[in-house]
Formats: C-alpha cells, structure tokens, sequence
C-alpha cells in the first residue's frame, strides 16, 4: 500500500519532517477544525440549509389544508378593512396583524390559504434566525447552532410553527425579539449629532416593533415590559423610555376601547380574572415544568388521545425547572447581572403571570402552543446565564448530544401534529362541502359538530361569509377524488344539515313500488333521488344513507318490521343520487318512490 505520508521542510530549523497521514489525525483535532469552520462562518450555512429545508416541509405537510380553529372565526367574521372588525378582539386577544393578513389575502386570492401559510413559515425562520443571533452574541456561532436547530424543530409547538394559527405568536415573538436585540446594543456616541441620530432612529425602530409585538399578541405586551426594564436598568437618560411606554398605552387603549366600545355592542370577552392571582406561583412553577420538558424533549405521550396533541406534560420538567433556576441564581451571585438578563426573566415572568390571570378551560400550563415564547425565553435566559463562556469540545459534543435527543422527541411531536392537522384540514373541507351542498335548506343556526372543542363554523355566518370571499371547501369533483373517511363525512354533514331521518308514513301518494332483493350477506340498496322514498321491510333493519362514500353509511333510523316509512330527501345543490341501505340485509325490501317535490 502507497504511503500517505508527505516530506516538509522546517521553515526553522530547515530539516526535513514527516507529516502524518490525513488518516491518522487525531479525533480531536478534527473536532477542532469542525467548531473553527462553525464560528467562522459555517454554523449559519447549516442552519440556514436546515431553514430552506424545514420551509419546504411546512409548505408540502400543510397542502390543501384549510381553516383551524381560530381561522374559522376569522373567516366568518371577515369585513375587509373595516376597523370596527380588525380589533375585534379573537378569545380575548388583540391580533391586528393577523386579521391584516386574512383581509387582504381575502380580498386578493379569495379562500386561498397559499399566502397565510407562506407568511407563517417566512415568520417562524425569522424567530429563529433572531433566536441564533441573541444567541451568538453570548456564547459563540458553534454553541448557539445547537438551541436554533432546537427550535426550528420545535415539534411540541407545532401548533405555532407549523399551522397558520401560530401567525399571531410568531410575529409578536419575533418583532419582540428584534427590538430586544436592538435596544441590548450599546449607546451609539454622539459625535456631532450624528450618534444622536442614529440614536433616535434605532429607538424609534425598536418602539415600532414593540408596537407591532403588541398588536400581534398578547405576549407581545410581556416583550414590552421587559423591553422597559432593559432600558430602565441601561445607563443613559430614563426619558428613553417611551420606547417601551407608547406600545403599552397603544395596547391600554384597545382594552378600554374593548371594555366601553366592543362588549356593550357584542357581549362578554374573556378577560383577566383577579382571583386568579392567587394561582400565579402555582401557574408558573406547572408552566416552567412544561417548558423544559419539551426542551429536553423529555414530554412525549405515549397513550395519545384526539387531543393529547395540544398538551405537553413531562415528570421530569421540575427537576430541570429546578436547575434552570440554579443556573441562574448562580451566574447572578458571580456577578452576571447585565440588563438583558432581567429584560429577559421579566419578559418571561410578564408572559406566565399574563397566562395565570387569565386560566380558564384550554389555557392550562400544560398547553402545548404556550411552550413556544416560554421555550425561546428560558434558552435566552440560559444563554445569558453563561455569556461570555466559550465551550469546551467535551462540553459541546455533550450540548449537541442532548439537543439530538431532545429534537429526535420533537420530531415525534411534530409527526402527531402534522398528522392531526392534515386530517383535521381535510375533514374540514369534506364537511364544508356537504354544508354547501345543503345551504338551501340547512338552518342558518347549523353548526358543525365533530371533532369536539375545534369547530366553530356555524352555517349562517359561514354561507355568507363563502358569499363574500369565496369557498375553502373541495369542489364536488375533488371530493370524489379523496379517501373513503373523507366522503363519507361529507356525507354525515349533508344528513345532519339536511336534516334526513325516516318518518311515519304520511299516506302521500306513491309511484310504481318494487321489491329489491339481495345477496343474504350484503345490505339491501337502492338509489333514492328527491323528493324520497317508502321503505317496507320484512324484519327489523337499520337504514343508512350514503352519497359520495363507496360503502360507508350515514344512519337515519330503524325499520320495524312490517312497518311502512318515508324517507324524504329534498333536492339540493349536487346532482349525484343517494344510495340508501337495509343492514341486516332483508330478504325482502319494498321501495316505493314518493310523489312530488321534495
């Protein structure tokens, strides 16, 4: 074998020396080069190559989804630009931004939801973009990649990373974020105005963010608030803090306005409840255990139910809770005790108490959307803890040891969300279109039933508001295209909206009656167009009713046997007849077509 070795001159001493072969480098050196190439340029090569990637995803995991949860209020309640409707507040919050977003991509592109999620994934890489940068600063390009590849795959907040709902956090989140970063650089000197200038013109862009964080969310007031202890505790004139006091009285006056204007005209909203100010250190200690199990990744379900998505719980949480919290008060005896620590931790306290005077059913500290602004504050907080510490190669093989473990959990968690908001998307958009196949006859009042705690589409409203902007549901031809589960419920949806049972007979006049006779182990079927028909039956069977599913059925009632009963269907919206079964399969059905309309 050819020898690797190679002969260099010692520019010193002039004698010849032999370079080991490539091969033979030692590990550690080679771990060496790779965290040289990290801080010199290549830890944002990575993770901007993983943020082109993760974009991707999220655009391809979220195609042909639809309205969630608070979209489906948004698009029902949709006015445009009108003011009275962009500040209405959505379960108590102000999202300004959000409602901006919908009525123009409404106004432009109809029911599309192409732009709402284009936006969602472009503020995600902007959190973590300015999260690697706040990191950086204190600990090095190679250490902070670790947190940034962390929180990009931050599965556990799928439902702020990942679905369009998480719009409004993101952007407060990440404007918030910005003009920390801005406010936490050092005073600019002032030579000849110039500093001062550039002065006013950086604080003037840090309270327009601010501004924007507190019109996006609610934790956009925390940011705030902690945005005004950092420039409280900053030397240099007190008077800078407008910065800070102008986003907070903006936000003072929406609450008034809420309080004089919108609820004596729309009702109740839900709103901070004093007593629970007695749950504020209960309600913190739950929520920090929350958010460091899902850091550690130590917080996956193993026993998922249909909404177990949406929490996060983990017995190990206190325990790392507990030795976040000695990290911190130890740096702070050794004397770290810059301002952006404590803008951070009352950041992060703001945020927690906000959420404990507001506890109610869904906003529990084990709700898994609430870990994403606590997460990204907790790693800010650690990371300031240490500033100033460069790692050791043990000590970062270690760190990126734990960050693989604790993204391997998340993506698990991300997985479940996906899943879950794909399927609840595409059941959705099957059910609107049942809904608007019967919108000439479904009451006004119908609501969407199934899944539990999400939907909140009410026909009128929804009808109107299809009226205004245009349908997010499938086309009649698209549905015929889809799976088996999602025809048949649009199927369920046009029963219940159209409200289709069997009934005693009414003795109208009947058509040319027939006896259909089946195969002993398959259901008695025959076609039913409107206006319905009479249904007579040798034995006892249950009557189901299908229209775009191949085999699955809707039930509508009971025949008796040797009973005579109608089955009146009107005409609607779809040209495509109903199937109607017997099951168990009769040895003799009677159909009978009713006459006249239906």
């Amino acid at each position: 074998m050819p020898s690797t070795e190679r002969l260099l001159r010692d520019p010193a001493s002039g004698a010849e020396v032999t370079e080991p072969p490539r091969s033979q480098e030692s590990f550690t050196s080679q771990a060496a080069r790779v965290v040289d190439w990290l801080e010199a340029g290549g830890a944002r090569v990575v993770l901007g190559a993983a943020m082109v990637l993760y974009a991707a995803f999220v655009l391809w995991a979220t195609r042909g989804t639809t309205l969630f949860v608070d979209e489906q209020t948004l698009f029902q309640t949709d006015r445009g630009l009108h003011p009275s409707v962009l500040f209405a507040p959505v379960n108590g919050h102000l999202i300004l931004w959000e409602r901006l977003l919908y009525a123009v991509d409404f106004k432009l592109f109809g029911a599309s939801f192409v732009l709402p999620r284009v936006v969602e994934a472009a503020g995600v890489l902007a959190v973590v973009a300015t999260f690697f940068v706040a990191v950086k600063r204190r600990i090095g390009s190679a250490a902070a990649l670790a947190p940034a590849l962390l929180l990009l795959l931050f599965g556990t907040a799928w439902e702020n990373d990942l679905a369009i709902s998480g719009i409004s956090t993101v952007y407060a989140v990440a404007a918030g974020l910005i003009a920390l970063l801005v406010l936490e650089a050092p005073e600019p000197v002032a030579e000849g105005g110039i500093g001062a200038r550039r002065s006013w013109t950086r604080d003037g862009v840090a309270c327009v963010l601010l501004i924007i964080a507190v019109y996006s969310w609610t934790v956009g007031v925390a940011f705030a608030l902690g945005a005004l202890v950092l420039i409280l505790l900053q030397p240099g004139p007190l008077r800078r803090a407008w910065i800070a006091v102008v986003p907070l009285m903006l936000y003072a006056a929406w609450l008034l306005w809420v309080r004089v204007e919108y609820v004596p005209a729309h009702g109740e909203v839900d709103s901070l409840a004093a007593s629970n100010i007695l749950l504020i250190p209960n309600y913190i200690a739950n929520e920090g255990s929350s958010v460091m199990g899902a850091l550690a990744g130590l917080n996956y379900g193993f026993q998922p139910q249909y909404l177990s998505v949406f929490s996060t719980t983990s017995e190990y949480g206190p325990v790392l809770a507990i030795a976040v919290v000695a990290l911190v008060v130890v740096s702070i005896r050794r004397g770290s005790r810059r301002p952006p620590l404590w803008g951070f931790i009352c950041t992060l306290l703001a945020f927690w108490v906000a959420l404990a005077l507001v506890f109610g059913q869904g906003r529990d500290p084990t709700v898994a959307r609430y870990v994403y602004a606590g997460g990204i504050l907790v790693m800010l907080i650690i990371a300031e803890a240490v500033n100033g510490v460069r790692l050791s190669l043990i000590k970062l093989g270690v760190l990126y040891a734990v960050t693989a473990l604790a993204i391997a959990a998340n993506l698990a968690r991300l997985r479940d969300g996906e899943h879950f908001y794909r399927s609840f998307g595409t059941t959705l958009r099957a059910q609107l279109t049942g809904l608007e196949i019967a919108r000439d006859h479904v009451s006004p009042a119908f609501r969407l039933s199934p899944p539990p705690s999400l939907e909140v589409i009410q026909a009128g409203p929804y009808l109107s508001a299809v009226s205004r902007i245009g349908s997010p549901a499938y086309s009649q031809t698209q549905l015929m295209g889809e799976p088996e589960a999602l025809r048949h419920a649009a199927d369920a949806t046009l029963v219940s909206a159209l409200g289709l049972a069997l009934s005693s007979s009414g003795g109208e006049p009947v058509g040319a009656c027939r006896r259909v006779t089946e195969a002993a182990d398959a259901p008695s079927t025959v076609l039913v167009e409107p206006p319905g028909i009479a249904l007579r039956s040798a034995t006892v069977g249950q009557v189901g009713l299908r229209r775009f599913a191949s085999t699955a059925t809707v039930p509508v009632g009971n025949l008796a046997a040797g009973q005579t009963v109608d089955l009146r269907i009107p005409a609607d919206r779809s040209s495509l007849p109903w199937h109607a079964s017997v099951d168990p399969p009769s040895s003799s059905v009677t159909v009978c077509p009713l006459l006249g309309t239906g």
